[in-house]
């Protein structure tokens, strides 16, 4: 019961103490300061008069100048030099010149909101290197209390926010980088939690798309115009060709041509008929990665003969019965039926039939003819037949044509667009 008593007295006495200190007067004229420690508060003696400062804002203080002064180190290269080379140079340079890693994680946030400006917020090496700054062992937490407690929470928030920009800019871990955050929180951290859902999801993900982008993304911008036509052409035998207006002895302009036709879409241009137009349309914008291109496609009016069916299969189907599976493109209502109508083919859509595509280097209409001109050797009857542009402004965005045409019903009511 003493004991008890004892120790009730003495945190009221803390807590008074405490309290007095909090309401005491700063006084402007005193002398060096002598450091004190009572509690969680910093205590100065100064000349007669109580100084009291909390460990929050000493602490606040104390992050935003270590802060700046770890920014330097980036700051100090200069933008025509900053690449991953330097990157990683000034990372040694931080290791280097604190072996104990004081600050450590202010120079991991300052590093990770350059990283793009130096080009490496795509390098998954340039973020194995950022997160082997965390010492190993010392973040490991050693019970179940530590662990729900969040052991050193500002480091694992940390670490989950380089992850978290590894996903946004599509940069997949590998086990090396499993291995680099598993060495520094342990196995059962929340930053841990988050590496594993990325090495569970991220891949499942990465696979499921059909039509996989091309790892690394070139740079070339006709390499790019090429993996992007490969993915809008949906039929297998599409072939995929570069033109250049430079062979042709009377051009006036000088670019590329990255165009995409099949021999199917050949034999709709042989089969179509001179005295019925096609048009060229666009440009109509479409994305490689974070890449932006202009396409344009040769078409003609939809074939009315063609019967066009939306129905689509959502039961469960065996191995043979997907072998003999009925899509919109081959299954109209009923088998008797479809004996009797024609069936359309992958490219012949609803609003028309797609007999070509094109991504030219400076998206105009010059480039166009050549493109045409160039077609005109796969295509013979091309040259007798009319065609017709149908071309847009480039920046023109969905919203401006929306109200345009809106617009346009509105003064004409009775027109069809």
């Amino acid at each position: 019961l003493r004991f008890i008593l004892l120790n009730y007295g003495c945190l009221i006495f803390k807590e008074i103490i405490m309290n007095w200190l909090k309401n005491a007067f700063y006084s402007k004229n005193f002398l060096t300061p002598i450091p004190l420690s009572i509690g969680n508060a910093h205590v100065y003696w100064l000349n007669s008069t109580i100084r009291c400062k909390s460990s929050e804002e000493s602490q606040t203080s104390q992050t935003i100048k270590d802060l700046t002064v770890l920014e330097e180190v980036f700051d100090k290269i200069p933008p025509e030099d900053r690449n991953k080379k330097t990157f990683e140079r000034a990372l040694g340079m931080y290791l280097r010149t604190n072996v104990t890693r004081r600050g450590h994680t202010e120079f991991i946030y300052a590093a990770l909101k350059r990283m793009k400006e130096f080009g490496v917020h795509k390098d998954l090496e340039s973020y194995k290197r950022l997160l082997e700054i965390f010492p190993k062992g010392k973040l490991i937490p050693r019970n179940y209390m530590q662990v729900e407690g969040v052991h050193y929470p500002k480091q694992q928030q940390c670490c989950i926010d380089v992850l978290d920009e590894m996903e946004w800019w599509r940069v997949y871990p590998d086990k090396e980088l499993y291995l680099i955050v598993k060495n520094a929180f342990g196995e059962w951290t929340h930053a841990m939690r988050k590496m594993k859902r990325q090495m569970y999801w991220i891949p499942k993900l990465k696979n499921a798309d059909p039509y996989p982008l091309p790892r690394p993304i070139p740079r070339s911008d006709i390499e790019i115009a090429q993996a992007a036509m490969r993915r809008m052409c949906r039929d297998p035998a599409n072939n995929v060709e570069v033109f250049y207006t430079s062979t042709i002895s009377d051009s006036t302009i000088n670019t590329w041509i990255v165009s995409g036709q099949s021999p199917q879409q050949r034999e709709h241009i042989e089969d179509h008929a001179t005295s019925e137009a096609l048009y060229v349309d666009g440009p109509f914008r479409t994305w490689l990665a974070d890449k932006s291109l202009f396409y344009f496609t040769l078409i003609s009016e939809p074939n009315k003969k063609k019967y066009f069916s939306d129905f689509q299969s959502t039961e469960s189907l065996t191995s043979d019965e997907w072998y003999y599976w009925k899509t919109k493109y081959n299954s109209p209502i009923s088998d008797n039926r479809s004996q009797l109508m024609t069936v359309p083919t992958i490219h012949e859509q609803k609003d028309g039939t797609i007999l070509a595509l094109a991504i030219t280097g400076n998206s105009s209409k010059d480039s166009l003819v050549y493109w045409l001109k160039f077609l005109e050797k796969f295509n013979c009857k091309l040259k007798e037949i009319p065609v017709v542009f149908r071309l847009r402004h480039a920046e023109c965005s969905i919203a401006e044509m929306e109200e345009e045409s809106r617009l346009q019903k509105k003064e004409n009511p009775n027109s069809t667009t």
